[in-house]
């Protein structure tokens, strides 16, 4: 900041640079007391640095006395990263989120010699820069496969040294390794087993820094080799990263033959496959979208009762008490939100608004199953999520947490997640500071597709590694008994015509038993319907019939096209109206031909 510009020829403006400078530094003042002014000038020393980003954040930690402080550091991009990027521009066209102003360089991650070329001279770069810093109050506890910089915990004379190399270009304050995304609290057992509570608390949008490790990517053709992708809904963020993540799988398998996991009135029934169906609403200091699936909402969805937003928040990242309580009004009874089931957002369980808690082994890279789970009376959010099954009057077969192998040996394992996407099961994946779900895999190169609460895109993250900045840690898995007779739903649209035709209401769709008015829109929907086949009809007076005998329904059919084409028929006269039949007339319309 330009002081003289400031004051110039302003008293009052000299008296406000005055107390600003006061206040700014009279925490610092108190190192000079107890007898370390060196100290005192090295934190305004680095105040002053202008690659210190939001400096009183970063040196808080300082001020109140601790020894270190999380950082993040930004280094400048290698001359090879900055030809690859210019190369990326050319061979693919860069997602909006690149093209503003200010964005970071877009690379092409889905050109795998980029990519491998990317990791390389990130590195090299970092390495390098660790290497020239030693290893004199640094720990490093974090590197990017993508991202120029790392994370570590430094002293006031590391930064120091941080800020003086020419390579770094920023610091910030890590959020993640603070704590206000992620803690972890070990406790032990009656039996002497070492166990650890994480709340997660992943932010409503993403964390700044990291474009090229979250860009958006075209999915490749599933069941091709070496490549599974299963079709999973993308929720945008509502009460929490973990109930999205769970809202995300349970709209999955209810599109999937378990189609009481939402049974509301949009979209005929069915999850839809974002929640754009829904109003936005506001807290008072942030705008947030609803999805019925994660938190239920007087007013949305039919819904004529208080629910999961009324009764428990408040806003993101508050801790008060919910204002079910405060209030003293009746909690609503849990039903047909997952986070009510996980705990997500309530006060009771100790969860701040947005978190939710899992709980794992220490040392172990065993399963903690949701039987040790209510053996020890744990508020856990996979735990949560098979009750919420369980209401929805399903049976569940597997539900544990377990460590990922990259965090101790024998973990859960890249193995293991291709095995669940192959047996039509998404994995929730927990980051240290955010929940995702795992939605398919590319074996060659062990990416993981995944949707991560903030968009409807899709992303993807190397296995074992991090996504975001923040790295993995485990999974929370429930898996599902079969449906002993699993129900489809048909839906679809209804034209007049042609496929390119006007929509036609009031038809009438008729499968297996059951039946279906189309809308003014020209929609239906028919839910409840036995795997299997069966003869379709739609019809409509003054349109031919439209007849299928052996309609597959296997499987959900949703998004269906039909339309029913118009017939004419009649007699031909010779002479008059009550002249003799003309046989052999030839009746011509539409570029189709007919003969009497």
């Amino acid at each position: 900041m330009n002081f003289n510009k400031l004051v110039k020829n302003n008293k009052l403006s000299y008296l406000l640079v005055a107390i600003t400078f006061l206040l700014s530094f009279t925490s610092f003042s108190v190192y000079a007391d107890q007898g370390s002014p060196s100290f005192s000038d090295n934190l305004k020393s680095l105040h002053a640095n202008t690659k210190l980003s939001a400096p009183d954040d970063v040196l808080s930690d300082f001020v109140g006395g601790k020894p270190v402080t999380p950082v993040i550091v930004a280094l400048q991009p290698s001359t090879l990263a900055k030809s690859l990027a210019a190369k990326s521009k050319i061979h693919a066209q860069p997602p909006g989120a690149f093209t503003v102003s200010g964005a970071t360089s877009y690379y092409n991650l889905q050109d795998e010699s980029i990519k491998s070329q990317l990791i390389a001279t990130v590195t090299e770069t970092v390495e390098r820069v660790i290497n020239q810093l030693g290893v004199t109050g640094i720990t490093v506890v974090r590197k990017y496969p993508y991202e120029f910089g790392f994370a570590a915990k430094v002293t006031p004379e590391a930064l120091t040294r941080i800020l003086d190399l020419p390579d770094v270009l920023s610091v910030e304050k890590d959020d993640i390794e603070s704590g206000k995304y992620f803690s972890s609290s070990p406790q032990k057992l009656s039996d002497g087993s070492d166990v650890e509570m994480s709340v997660i608390s992943g932010p409503p949008v993403p964390p700044p820094g990291f474009a090229v490790e979250r860009q958006e990517v075209s999915l490749p053709v599933s069941d091709s080799a070496g490549v599974k992708i299963l079709t999973v809904p993308a929720f945008n963020w509502v009460m929490g990263c973990s109930a999205v993540s769970g809202a995300m799988i349970a709209g999955y398998y209810d599109r999937s033959g378990f189609s009481n996991m939402y049974a509301g009135p949009t979209n005929g029934g069915v999850m839809p496959l974002d929640n754009s169906s829904w109003p936005t609403w506001w807290d008072g200091y942030s705008t947030y979208p609803n999805c019925p699936l994660i938190a239920s909402k007087n007013g949305v969805d039919g819904r004529t009762a208080r629910g999961s937003i009324d009764d428990y928040w408040v806003k993101y990242g508050s801790s008060v008490t919910d204002p079910f309580i405060t209030n003293g009004w009746t909690e609503h009874t849990p039903g047909t939100a997952i986070a009510d089931y996980m705990k997500t957002s309530q006060s009771r369980y100790g969860n701040s608004d947005g978190s939710t808690a899992f709980w794992n082994w220490v040392n172990s890279s065993n399963k903690l199953t949701c039987t040790d789970m209510v053996n020890n009376s744990f508020s856990d959010g996979t735990l949560g999520r098979k009750r919420f099954y369980e209401a929805r009057g399903y049976t569940v077969t597997d539900c544990y947490n377990q460590k990922t192998d990259n965090t101790i040996a024998g973990g859960f394992s890249f193995a293991k997640f291709k095995a669940e996407i192959d047996a039509g099961r998404p994995v929730f994946l927990n980051l240290a500071g955010h929940s995702v779900v795992g939605v398919g895999y590319d074996e060659s190169s062990n990416l993981v597709y995944l949707h991560d609460t903030w968009d409807y895109s899709n992303h993807t993250m190397t296995w074992g590694t991090s996504y975001n900045g923040m790295g993995l840690l485990s999974v929370s898995m429930v898996n599902l008994a079969p449906v002993a007779n699993p129900l489809s739903v048909l839906s679809g649209t209804v034209l007049s015509g042609s496929a390119t035709g006007p929509v036609l209401p009031s038809a009438t769709v008729s499968i297996a038993g059951k039946t279906a008015i189309t809308s003014a829109t020209g929609t239906f929907s028919i839910t409840g319907i036995p795997e299997g086949t069966y003869p379709l009809t739609i019809t409509k007076a003054g349109h031919d019939t439209y007849s299928n005998p052996s309609y597959d329904m296997t499987s959900d059919k949703t998004g269906q096209l039909f339309y029913l084409t118009y017939s004419l028929s009649g007699t031909v006269r010779s002479g008059s109206a009550t002249g003799p039949v003309l046989a052999g007339a030839t009746v011509s319309i539409a570029g189709k031909t007919t003969t009497t």
